[in-house]
């Protein structure tokens, strides 16, 4: 795999956990690859399981139980929240003249609810240690 670039002086995210959603994509795979390679435990919020090895916690970012869900299985886990990357997007490849309101309505859920959702859930527990 193609190495990502990186800054001369890496970032040191050690004992720190992370959730990123989107995490079986290819941005959030990268992310969660970065943020591991700097020390962190990175988790993976997604409804496709990000495969090699990668932490990951099954979540539909559309849907508000899900996302509670999810962030209170992960920090079960963890103990500890310190870093929220919202990666999970999606789109359809179509003219807004052409594209159905239920697909314009999947992509504002997925993209921005699922952000307003993981946030109301995160911040919180990011608040306890100063995080974010």
């Amino acid at each position: 795999m193609k190495e990502l670039y990186m800054p001369n002086e890496r970032a040191d995210l050690k004992g720190q956990e992370a959730i990123v959603t989107g995490g079986s994509g290819a941005i959030g795979r990268a992310i969660v690859d970065a943020l591991s390679h700097a020390g962190a435990r990175a988790t993976s919020f997604d409804v496709t399981d990000p495969g090699e090895k990668r932490e990951w916690v099954r979540c539909d970012m559309r849907d508000a139980d899900s996302v509670a869900a999810a962030v209170q299985s992960f920090y079960s886990k963890a103990g500890h929240l310190d870093l929220v990357i919202h990666a999970a997007g999606i789109s359809h490849d179509s003219v807004i003249w052409k594209m159905a309101v239920a697909e314009w309505d999947d992509v504002q859920a997925v993209n921005l609810r699922g952000a307003f959702l993981l946030l109301q859930q995160s911040i919180p527990l990011l608040r306890q240690r100063q995080g974010g």
